[in-house]
């Protein structure tokens, strides 16, 4: 009779959209990207990977919103500098525990890569 009404439970639940007991918590994280000298970057790639992407404004800041994968992160920024004598990747990166709710983290591209 348990198992019964277990089953029956269940079934309700998942004909109303019920998927899980627990729902995912979603996570905003949110910052501004500049070279190290503390100059902003506009248009930087701002990524977790395989989570979310964006661009930075003209002021540098960004918003990444993700759903939580409780761990750490890292977060990237790019800012790709394709003419001149200095042809390269500017990168930063940042290690972020994700938890669910607000997170502020700046990035300093402090990294050049030569193309």
């Amino acid at each position: 009779m348990r198992i019964t009404k277990f089953l029956f439970v269940g079934s309700v639940l998942l004909a109303l959209g019920c998927r899980s007991a627990v729902a995912p918590q979603a996570m905003t994280i949110t910052g501004a990207v500049h070279y190290a000298d503390g100059t902003p970057v506009a248009k930087a790639s701002v990524s977790i990977r395989g989570q979310a992407q964006t661009l930075s404004d003209d002021e540098g800041r960004y918003t990444i919103r993700l759903v939580v994968v409780p761990g750490t992160v890292e977060i990237r920024a790019t800012d790709e500098n394709r003419g001149g004598a200095r042809a390269g990747t500017n990168y930063g990166t940042a290690q972020v525990e994700v938890h669910g709710g607000y997170l502020r983290q700046d990035i300093v591209l402090d990294v050049f890569q030569p193309i």
